[in-house]
């Protein structure tokens, strides 16, 4: 079976300034597709995402790149099983992916009615429902020797190496200002040796951090991988890694282990904040040693926004327009939003412009809504309609100066690219009113404009809504790993018997007249808590429910089942530290069901009004079977 590798960030291979390619200031993903992962609710998703379809003999990957500094030194290596196509990909596609995916962990409040007839709900938070372009080239064999190809695909360029001498290649990369170090050379010898190629990627001359888009790669293979291996030249402890994959099926790792987390060491009282020490905890238990991956979602891709705008946009239009009209063209196709006074937009913020919410802001006032503005909620499964004028109309000039701001991230830098502002004069003010500044204005490269249009905008979105339509079923896996357990790449492969994984839902907590809760969990557990007190630690309860070998083939070997035990140590904690012995007085014990001294505190535990003896008929069902399981395990524990 071919192996298609998924392309690599690589913080051991960079400029020879030094400058990796990182989430954020604080964290550096070490040269993988790592997040923060979930986090309180919805769950934070920063960092770089890697999204796999397989198309017959052929594998495409989606990647999502974070990148803050200098666009001189941004560099990137990127190993592949075969030369790629190399396209510009979707940021609002992956978002969308990313939000109908996200593990949320929310609640809902009921109160018994009591004496004053109280009874409320109030929603804290939950998941609800769940909520390619052209300038690849290249693709083909290919000759042999250290560049097969160049191509420039968006805001940057790429260079395809391919030599039977490892040698070769880190010349190349080395005289090209890349700085291999370490373990790298032998690393990047072993690619060698099945036959890899490498994509080495920078920036164009001139292109700003703000022009950085999702780069697709589609390449021949078979069996979707991350090389980890050459990550943990520079990963680091502890590295969040996420992947997601679009077919027909599930789709499950073969070489690294499958773990499914227990809901009840999820802290759902303050809504999944230990989430992420969970799966750490999970993915090192016995039988998953540190390589293991979680299921965050498996189901229906319906969950994720088709954008239907892209569908509608006309980059012809732009391919002989007036500089003047434009401003005026993209407000036609809903590319940007224009209007004369500045009370008009209520986010105005009296400098000249808007400051909206999940975008990169441009200059002189002028801001990016983000990828799309007004983009349905991803959770919904809906779609998103709006688009372009009728061709027919040919759209006026402004008269006055106006204030734009822009619905797209990448379309004030390419007003910048090929409708450069005059010297002196603010992005917000030219865009705001052209015509003003007639006996200024630049070069203005309209086919230009309008190619890029076409390849960064709307070719991007039409093929990810293809890509939605021809794959019905969506997958997400998330892992934590170290370097030291970076000793093989995993691999997956498609699991049609594979059950579905919702996310997690919305718990129930029910609060009595006394204060104390009872957390109904979406799976039907219950939880007791007393007054005021915090989640349980439950001990005795594994993070990991469920270890599971899928193999490369044939029905999951199942290596740990935790099912009963954490069944057994929930029943002793809601028995409320009460359980019956052996001559079926109620006793006070500990979490562990040991019986405690008869003047033990009772401040801690569920506290259940009990006379002494206790009259058992005037106990509910669900605490008499309580009670049983707890004196079960009581009883059991004295025979050993």
């Amino acid at each position: 079976m071919i192996r298609s590798f998924s392309p690599l960030l690589v913080a051991a291979l960079v400029t020879t300034a030094g400058v990796s390619v990182h989430t954020s200031p604080a964290q550096a993903c070490g040269g993988t597709f790592c997040d923060n992962g979930p986090n309180a609710m919805p769950v934070d998703q920063t960092g770089e995402n890697i999204l796999f379809i397989r198309d017959g003999n052929f594998v495409e990957t989606h990647v999502q790149i974070q990148y803050e500094g200098d666009p001189e030194r941004f560099a990137w290596i990127v190993p592949v099983a075969g030369v790629p196509e190399v396209s510009v990909g979707s940021e609002q596609f992956i978002q969308n992916i990313m939000a109908a995916s996200v593990p949320a962990y929310g609640f809902t409040i009921q109160r018994d009615s009591c004496d004053l007839e109280m009874a409320n709900s109030i929603n804290f938070g939950g998941n609800g429902t769940g909520g390619t372009g052209s300038g690849a080239g290249g693709a083909g064999a290919g000759p042999r020797g250290p560049v097969v190809y160049t191509a420039t695909v968006g805001a940057f360029e790429v260079t395809a190496l391919s030599s039977d001498d490892p040698d070769e290649v880190i010349n190349w990369l080395t005289e090209n200002d890349y700085e291999v170090v370490g373990d790298t050379p032998a690393i990047i010898a072993d690619y060698v040796t099945k036959n890899f190629v490498f994509a080495a990627i920078k920036m164009t001359p001139g292109a700003g951090s703000d022009e950085i888009h999702p780069l697709v790669f589609r390449y021949e293979g078979e069996e979707p991988c991350v090389p980890l291996v050459l990550t943990s030249v520079a990963a680091v402890e502890n590295m969040a890694v996420r992947t997601y994959f679009l077919g027909d099926e599930r789709w499950v790792p073969t070489n690294y282990r499958h773990v499914e987390i227990d809901p009840l060491r999820v802290d759902w009282t303050t809504r999944g904040a230990n989430y992420v020490e969970v799966v750490t905890e999970a993915v090192d238990v016995d039988h998953a040693d540190g390589r293991a991956f979680v299921t965050e979602y498996a189901g229906s891709s319906n969950t994720v926004t088709r954008d239907r705008r892209y569908e509608q946009y006309d980059s012809s239009r732009f391919e002989s327009i007036p500089r003047d009209l434009v401003m005026a063209e993209l407000e036609a196709q809903s590319l940007a939003n224009c209007w004369t006074d500045p009370w008009q937009n209520p986010d105005f913020n009296g400098s000249g412009g808007s400051s909206s919410s999940g975008g990169s802001s441009g200059t002189g006032g002028s801001f990016s809504t983000g990828d799309d503005a007004g983009t349905a909620n991803a959770g919904d499964g809906g779609n998103v309609d709006g688009g372009a004028a009728d061709a027919s109309v040919e759209p006026a000039p402004p008269v006055d100066p106006r204030y734009c701001e822009f619905n797209h991230t990448f379309v004030l830098p390419l007003l910048q690219e090929f409708l450069p502002r005059p010297t002196g004069v603010s992005d917000a003010d030219y865009y705001g009113c052209i015509s003003c500044y007639a006996d200024q204005n630049t070069e203005f490269d309209s086919a230009g404009f309008a190619a890029a249009i076409e390849e960064r905008i709307i070719a991007p979105g039409k093929h990810a809504n293809d890509l939605l339509e021809s794959n019905p079923y969506l997958t997400r896996m998330f892992t934590l790993i170290s370097p030291i357990e970076m000793t093989e790449d995993p691999m997956f492969r498609p699991a049609s018997d594979a059950p579905d994984v919702a996310l997690p839902g919305t718990a129930t907590q029910v609060i009595d007249c006394e204060g104390n809760s009872s957390w109904i969990l979406p799976d039907g557990q219950i939880v007791r808590l007393p007054a005021g007190a915090t989640w349980p630690e439950l001990v005795g309860v594994s993070a990991a429910v469920k270890v599971d070998d899928y193999r490369l083939e044939g029905a999951p070997v199942n290596l740990t089942d935790n099912t009963e035990s954490s069944a057994r140590v929930l029943a002793t904690h809601n028995a409320g530290y009460y359980a019956l012995n052996d001559l079926g007085e109620v006793v006070r014990v500990d979490a562990e069901g040991n019986a405690l001294p008869a003047d033990a505190s009772s401040d801690s535990g569920w506290h259940c009004t009990l006379s002494q003896p206790a009259d058992l008929g005037a106990l509910s069902p669900l605490a008499l079977l309580a009670f049983a399981a707890a004196s079960a395990l009581n009883r059991r524990r004295r025979r050993r």
